[in-house]
């Protein structure tokens, strides 16, 4: 799995990070998870807060993927609203 964007909401609460999720022969996926708060990067290690599956999609979708804040607790995914619970 690798991150391939990441956009911050407007106050800084939540991060959105758009992932591609390559599984080899059997394709893979495109997703975007939302976490709350910040990471921590320690030196072996980093702590995350836990994430929100917010959107899957199909592998290598992430290319052509328009991703922003539509506010603070809304993201919009190629213009569809996924507001977050």
């Amino acid at each position: 799995n690798t991150v391939v964007k990441t956009e911050i909401s407007p106050n800084e609460e939540y991060i959105a990070e758009v992932v591609n999720s390559d599984q080899g022969a059997l394709g893979g996926d495109t997703l975007v998870y939302v976490y709350k708060g910040k990471k921590v990067n320690a030196l072996l290690f980093t702590l995350s807060p836990k994430a929100q599956l917010v959107y899957k999609g199909e592998w290598g979708e992430f290319e052509d993927m328009d991703i922003q804040w539509k506010d603070d607790h809304c993201l919009l995914i190629n213009s569809v609203e996924y507001p977050l619970r």
